[in-house]
């Protein structure tokens, strides 16, 4: 329905393939887009899916983006008592004007293998524009550093000449990173403890013609000059190699396929099923019992079952998805899907039940995002194994804990500036963003 990247597409054949699944990623990196494709994809398996998160805003967040489908609704939102009543108002009119639109579904041609080849092809164009995106993002870094380095080496007012520069400019990126990194080792061992082994002080000797008191006050020019050379070199290699890949022509062309091709044989798949669907007789049965019962203020309440059939999508909080669905708990019947939404700021008591009622479920959020705030107003409590702990655990981390769960991260980051995401990256998703 959308463009997918490539760790969003190895997040969608994960929660279609798993039992349960987790995707995590911070924000900007697609999870509502991601949740959205799953949904179409089991929507034309025929599966019946719920969509839950602790809050409404989440559930909100994606019924908005599911309203701007040019598509009957195939979806419903439930929620608290509030909600509730209002639709109540309505439902009778919601469910003819779904009937309309429903009447109004054009047949289209649709060639399943024909995507499936698509979708092949784009993922690994995807594959390769990562490894290249990773590459400028290298670039970028450099970049930062040697700015960062420019205006280091402006605050010392002399500027020693090293007669093994010039021998060091010969040397591959590698030997030369060696070379700096055990020099910036070397110069913390002196300030930390005034040790200078008997290796450094022959390499320096030799290498640089350094007296141990000279290395000591100039070692660390040293060092920047060396990084301006690796920096500089490696800057116009990966600038080179950028230009001879063609990163922008392959974006455009996974660009052109995308809006020329994949979205609309994408919407088309969704459009055939929702003409089958919407003519079944059990889906017309469905509506004709809604719009017929005479129970002033409790249709939602005894058309149940014929609800989840005219709108195999819910949508709805975790709490309300239970008070909703109380008939399948209480005999046993489940959920097909149940998406749960940021679920680091669901807690364990609200997450239990929602997992009662999957068959399978995926399981979406961010560790590194505010969790469930869970007080203790009861002093001591009984010691319980940790991924079960309500006080510690959000859902999320529980779920991972329990099932030894590995996370789909979503790598690609869109939202923000590289300087800004990229301190997020270093210090809270070990750099693997892109």
């Amino acid at each position: 329905l959308s463009r997918s990247n490539y760790s969003q597409k190895q997040a969608i054949e994960a929660a279609l393939r798993d039992r349960v699944s987790m995707i995590e990623g911070p924000p900007g990196t697609g999870k509502t887009t991601t949740i959205l494709s799953i949904i179409a994809n089991l929507l034309v398996r025929g599966k019946r899916v719920a969509v839950v998160s602790k809050n409404n805003s989440a559930i909100d967040n994606i019924k908005e983006e599911l309203d701007a489908l040019s598509l009957p609704p195939f979806y419903l939102r439930l929620g608290n008592s509030k909600i509730m009543q209002t639709l109540e108002e309505t439902i009778k009119e919601t469910v003819s004007k779904t009937l309309e639109q429903a009447a109004q579904i054009s047949d289209v041609s649709f060639e399943e293998p024909e995507l499936t080849n698509l979708y092949s092809r784009m993922k690994e164009m995807e594959a390769d524009i990562n490894r290249l995106v990773i590459m400028r993002n290298r670039q970028q870094e450099d970049e930062n550093q040697l700015r960062h380095l420019v205006k280091r080496q402006e605050a010392f007012r002399e500027s020693p000449e090293f007669p093994g520069i010039h021998r060091s400019q010969r040397k591959g990126l590698e030997t030369l990173r060696k070379e700096i990194d055990r020099i910036a080792r070397s110069l913390h061992r002196l300030d930390e403890s005034g040790a200078y082994s008997l290796w450094d002080r022959l390499l320096n000797r030799l290498r640089w013609k350094m007296s141990q008191e000279r290395f000591q006050a100039d070692g660390l020019l040293l060092q920047f000059k060396l990084e301006h050379l690796y920096l500089n070199r490696e800057i116009k290699q990966l600038t080179s190699e950028l230009e001879r890949a063609g990163l922008q022509k392959k974006q455009k062309e996974l660009a052109d396929l995308y809006t020329g091709q994949y979205i609309k044989s994408s919407l088309r798949a969704l459009q055939k099923f929702l003409l089958s669907y919407c003519s079944d007789e059990e889906y017309q049965a469905a509506a004709s019992t809604i719009l017929s019962c005479n129970q002033e203020g409790r249709v939602c309440h005894e058309c149940r079952d014929e609800l989840r059939s005219v709108y195999p999508v819910i949508l709805t909080t975790a709490d309300a998805l239970v008070y909703n669905c109380k008939d399948l708990l209480e005999n046993g019947s489940k959920i097909d899907y149940i998406i749960i939404d940021e679920a680091s700021q669901c807690d364990l008591l609200a997450g239990i039940p929602v997992l009662y009622l999957a068959n399978r479920c995926v399981v979406v959020g961010d560790q590194k995002q505010l969790s469930a705030i869970t007080g203790n107003p009861f002093g001591k409590l009984p010691v319980v194994d940790e991924p079960y702990d309500y006080y510690h655990e959000t859902f999320l981390s529980s779920v991972r804990k329990v099932w030894n769960l590995q996370p789909t991260l979503l790598r690609e980051h869109y939202r923000c500036d590289y300087s800004i995401i990229n301190y997020c990256n270093k210090f809270y998703y070990d750099g693997d963003l892109i």
